[in-house]
């Protein structure tokens, strides 16, 4: 029946706990730059690393953050935070980016020689194939374009249309392979 008994002086160091946040939710590729917030907590922190993998691997050691993503997906973004007792904690968050695919149309154009608004066209953003085709009232066609550049002057044949309402087709597909089709009006009003 012995007894032994051994004292040892431990000294605990505080670990901090990595956290962050982002703004916007929701971003759109090449257009809105992520601003990340440093929300770790914990004492005498003093070492911060962000690495966004799939993104050429872009790393950073500021407290706080931002990027602007060049492609659509779907990315891993890494936090590491350590304090002056090199104690460290991490996080990995995911974060999608969406592509932007944008196809905007006016609803009338004046082609009267005013030079405003003088062409009927789309204003397009990640627009890779492109088709507008604008029908008269009795469906025939009247302009054909597959140019996002090119837009239509109020003309048939070089003839100017008559005022009125046009219909317009645009089928269009995004560099990542999403594809819209819009159907709606146009007044030529002169």
């Amino acid at each position: 029946g012995c007894i032994n008994k051994l004292s040892f002086l431990i000294k605990a160091y505080p670990v901090p706990v990595a956290d962050f946040s982002y703004y916007p939710e929701n971003p759109l590729e090449n257009r809105d730059e992520v601003y990340f917030t440093n929300n770790s907590k914990g004492d005498f922190q003093n070492d911060w690393s962000w690495l966004i993998f799939n993104d050429k691997d872009q790393a950073s050691n500021e407290f706080n953050y931002s990027h602007l993503f060049k492609d659509a997906g779907t990315f891993n973004v890494l936090l590491i935070t350590k304090n002056t007792f090199e104690c460290s904690d991490s996080i990995i968050k995911t974060i999608k980016v969406d592509s932007d695919f944008s196809i905007f149309v006016p609803n009338t154009f004046t082609p009267n020689q005013d030079n405003k608004n003088e062409t009927f066209i789309a204003v397009t953003r990640g627009v890779k194939f492109y088709n507008l085709t604008i029908f008269d009232r009795w469906g025939h066609i009247v302009f054909e374009s597959e140019d996002t550049s090119i837009g239509w002057d109020g003309t048939f044949k070089g003839n100017p249309c008559i005022n009125g309402v046009y219909v317009w087709k645009i089928k269009a597909s995004s560099f990542n392979g999403s594809t819209k089709e819009l159907n709606g009006h146009i007044l030529l009003n002169k």
